[in-house]
């Protein structure tokens, strides 16, 4: 089996369970309960009920997910499956109120980092959002930026030694 025909196969996969789900969430909607679906699909009715739940999710996320704007508040994102939820508290904490403050602030990547419990994780993710969205792209600070991809001096410009690195 070749490389195209593993994706290929995995794809009609991704694309079997999705219609699996979709058919839960149809039989869910008509009535049936988990244990009348578990015994129709020869499952349990716990295991019916998580593939319920993800399939509700997936649901949301496609229903709301077209809608987002730059007026879109902060509290939303996240039920939207767009951030997670430690991002949105960060967030919200340091008093952003919708997407549009964040990008009027002009707040780097660093100082993203610098608010408590947000991570390069987060800022990833926040970055890469922005960026799919709304093209976007969250500046960095140039020479923290210098300094850690090209060890070079954040004053002067020079290249640092490896006895300047460790300090």
């Amino acid at each position: 089996m070749d490389y195209a025909s593993n994706i290929k196969t995995a794809d009609k996969k991704r694309k079997q369970r999705y219609d699996f789900f979709m058919e839960i969430l149809h039989l869910r909607d008509q009535g049936m309960t988990f244990r009348q679906i578990g015994e129709k699909y020869n499952r349990s009715s716990s295991l019916i009920g998580m593939y319920y739940y993800r399939a509700e999710k997936i649901r949301n996320i496609e229903n709301n997910s077209g809608d987002i704007t730059l007026d879109t508040k902060i509290d939303n994102l996240y039920g939207r499956g767009v951030i997670d939820v430690r991002t949105t508290n960060c967030l919200k904490n340091h008093g952003f109120k919708s997407l549009r403050d964040v990008i009027e602030s002009k707040i780097t990547i660093e100082e993203l980092l610098k608010i408590p419990n947000f991570g390069k994780v987060g800022a990833k993710g926040l970055e890469m959002f922005f960026m799919e969205k709304f093209h976007y792209q969250i500046p960095r600070e140039e020479k923290i930026f210098k300094q850690q991809i090209f060890n070079v001096c954040p004053h002067c410009g020079s290249k640092l030694r490896l006895s300047q690195q460790e300090n």
